[in-house]
């Protein structure tokens, strides 16, 4: 016997109101999951795309940077974007993967489409993406200990600025000029008025000395020669490197992001300590570099900005003879053996020129041509590739004061290395930690720049054109519904 069924009108209303559910609880997976492709797809491209970095950077300067001209030399946002779209496509088979297989499309996704929202540059904000990168390179690299002995050694330099008489030998030198004619004058004065005077103390003294053997004349005629001529190695080539200004970074228009990396507001003592050590560990001067670039000697660029090496040198030489200097005149004061040699010899001197100046002005100044011959045999020793210490002793003292007459000879004596001492680069760090931080960024993008221009097939290579973050926006079609849109942000930051 057969059963009839039957169901109800309210039955099916139920049946058909759990049908309606299940479906949209399928669709809203279907478009939750296209979604999360789609993000997924987006994060993917961007991974590969920064996965390009620049490797000249990495490898010459340890920096982090996508080259955004794609080796063009012009900014190339369009084939940033290809390569976005080219895999953000793979994880549900809009694209294919490097083997050529394709992933299964259950979500009904079409091709994606990319737009760039924003970017960052290497030089947006004065440099803050260079600058960044630089400091974390360093601070990975140097030890607690090696920064705080860079920043003992800059307070030791601006302590001595600060403690040594205004002025250095030129002062003193002037100093003395006035002190000469206004005796001169005096003695005029009184031969005119023929007033009887005893004999100027020392003026038959057999210890008078000639001008050919005093020493402040022989300063005199040495500061009026080139520095250069004086104190560099005559057995090293002199780099005659130039660069004009509309072929640096800093001379051009540069391109400017859109300001995804937020601003510092603003950086420590310890991050410029850092960063002036990145900048001496990547940068060549005079006694080390690798001859890349147009500019060779670029640690004396950062400190000068001039266009040619031999400018920039010339410069450097004189801010390095001004800081020792004062480092040696400081230590010749506190030297009473050594000021009374100079007070010695300023009566011989006071003696050779038969008028009245007061010895203690002519032993003063003598302090300071003392002072001044030592720096150039510092100069030289540094420009020799040899160690000079930052604070004088005994043992490390090189110019007795009757040589100082014959400075030009013991100039050509081989340099004396002070093993305990610092190189040149290492006193050039020093310096640069006394320049405007915002201007060593811009002239340290100028050298980078400079730097990678010199490898073969780079002559094009734009800092301005280095992308550090970038957001872009993927959209993509769904099959009855509509487009998914995510947007994914990336940099060498994280």
């Amino acid at each position: 016997m057969k059963k009839k069924g039957s169901i109800t009108v309210y039955l099916l209303m139920i049946c058909s109101l759990l049908l309606l559910f299940a479906g949209a609880i399928f669709y809203s997976l279907r478009i939750e999951g296209a979604r999360v492709m789609v993000q997924t797809g987006a994060r993917k491209g961007l991974y590969s795309l920064f996965a390009r970095y620049d490797p000249d950077l990495l490898e010459r300067y340890d920096l982090l940077f996508l080259d955004g001209s794609c080796r063009t030399g012009e900014f190339a946002p369009g084939t940033l974007l290809r390569q976005v779209e080219k895999y953000a496509g793979i994880p549900w088979g809009a694209s294919e993967t490097a083997g050529g297989a394709e992933a299964a499309n259950l979500w009904q996704l079409g091709s994606p489409a990319a737009a760039i929202t924003g970017y960052t540059l290497a030089t947006d904000q004065s440099g803050e993406a260079f600058y960044r990168e630089a400091v974390a390179w360093e601070r990975e690299t140097l030890g607690a200990k090696a920064l705080q002995s860079l920043r003992e050694r800059a307070n030791v330099m601006k302590g001595q600025e600060k403690k040594a008489s205004e002025g250095g030998v030129e002062s003193a030198l002037e100093a003395y000029d006035r002190a000469e004619a206004e005796a001169k004058e005096k003695k005029e004065r009184e031969e005119k008025t023929e007033q009887k005077k005893e004999p100027f103390p020392g003026s038959t003294d057999q210890t008078a000395i000639s001008a050919k053997e005093n020493p402040i004349t022989v300063i005199k005629e040495l500061k009026k020669k080139g520095l250069l001529a004086l104190v560099f190695p005559a057995n090293q080539t002199l780099s005659e490197g130039k660069i004009p200004a509309d072929q640096l970074f800093s001379g051009r228009t540069a391109l400017e992001g859109m300001g995804l990396v937020p601003m510092a507001k603003g950086h420590s003592i310890s991050d410029k300590v850092l960063f002036c050590a990145y900048l001496a560990d990547h940068m060549g001067n005079c006694v080390e570099n690798e001859n890349t670039g147009t500019l060779v000697y670029q640690m004396e660029y950062l400190l000068n900005g001039r266009k040619s090496d031999r400018e920039n040198l010339e410069q450097t030489v004189k801010k390095l003879l001004l800081a020792r200097e004062a480092a040696n005149l400081l230590y010749l004061e506190a030297d009473r053996e050594k000021k009374s040699e100079a007070r010695t010899l300023a009566s011989a001197v006071c003696a050779a020129l038969a008028i009245p100046i007061a010895e203690e002005v002519v032993a003063q100044v003598l302090l300071a041509c003392w002072a001044y011959g030592e720096s150039l045999m510092d100069v030289r020793t540094l420009l020799a590739g040899g160690r000079v210490p930052l604070e004088k002793t005994k043992s490390t003292w090189q110019l007795d004061l009757r040589d100082l007459a014959k400075l030009t000879e013991r100039l050509k004596d081989p340099a004396k290395d002070d093993g305990d001492g610092l190189r040149y680069g290492q006193y050039l760090q020093v310096l640069l930690y006394a320049n405007d931080e915002a201007m060593c960024v811009k002239r340290g993008l100028d050298m980078v720049e400079d730097g990678i221009r010199g490898i073969e097939g780079r002559e094009d290579f734009q800092i301005d054109c280095c992308i550090y973050a970038m957001e872009v926006q993927v959209k993509a079609g769904v099959s009855g519904a509509s487009d998914v849109t995510v947007t994914e942000k990336r940099s060498y930051e994280n």
